[in-house]
C-alpha cells in the first residue's frame, strides 16, 4: 500500500486531502494511474504532474461569440493533449487588458481535449471541463491596444494553472517566447 497526498491552494483557502492508493504489483512491475502528490518515505512530496504547452503551438484568439473572451490554446507534446485557457472578461467584470496574478475559478476557465493534429481555435466552449484550483502568472494580448486604449500590448502568456479532472490533475504551464 502506498499513500498519496493531494494538496491544492485556492484563492480562498488551502486544503489537503489524503488519498489512499492501492497499487498492484505483477511480475515486479507497479501499475497505477494516480496523478497525485506521492509522499516519499522521508515525508517529502513529489510534485504534481505538469503539462507544458509548447511555445510553438500557442495560438492567441478571441472566441467567435458575442462575449469578450480571449483564449490561448496550445499542445502538450508529451501527452498529445490540447489545452485552452480562456479569460472571460465580460462575464467576470474584468477589463480587457494585461492581467497578472489575479486569476480565480472562472478567470481563466480551462478546457482540455485530445487532438491528433495541431491544436486550433476550435478548442473552446462556454465553460471549462476541468476544475480550476489556482493560477498565477501574466497574460497580454496585442488586441488590448485597441480595447484598453493603452499602447504597447503584445501576445504574451507566462502562466501556471493548477487543475483537477478525470483526464488530468496537475499543473498546466503556458509560456510564449
Amino acid at each position: 500500500m502506498q499513500f498519496a497526498l493531494r494538496s491544492f491552494m485556492t484563492h480562498k483557502f488551502s486544503a489537503s486531502i489524503i488519498i489512499v492508493s492501492f497499487w498492484l504489483c505483477c511480475g515486479g512491475q507497479t501499475s497505477h494511474s494516480d496523478m497525485n502528490l506521492a509522499a516519499t518515505e522521508e515525508g517529502t512530496e513529489n510534485p504534481l504532474p505538469t503539462m507544458e504547452l509548447s511555445a510553438d503551438s500557442l495560438v492567441f484568439y478571441w472566441l467567435p461569440i458575442n462575449s469578450g473572451r480571449m483564449a490561448v490554446t496550445g499542445k502538450d507534446e508529451n501527452t498529445g493533449l490540447c489545452v485552452s485557457l480562456i479569460w472571460d472578461f465580460s462575464n467576470n467584470g474584468q477589463k480587457p487588458t494585461e492581467h497578472c496574478d489575479d486569476f480565480f475559478d472562472t478567470f481563466p476557465y480551462v478546457i482540455i481535449g485530445s487532438n491528433n493534429g495541431p491544436c486550433h481555435t476550435g478548442n473552446w466552449d462556454y465553460r471549462g471541463n476541468v476544475e480550476f484550483i489556482s493560477g498565477d502568472g501574466c497574460i497580454d494580448n496585442e488586441d488590448f491596444n485597441s480595447t484598453s486604449g493603452e499602447a504597447g500590448h503584445r501576445d504574451f502568456v507566462d502562466v501556471s494553472i493548477n487543475v483537477e479532472s478525470e483526464l488530468f490533475s496537475g499543473t498546466i504551464k503556458a509560456r510564449s517566447l
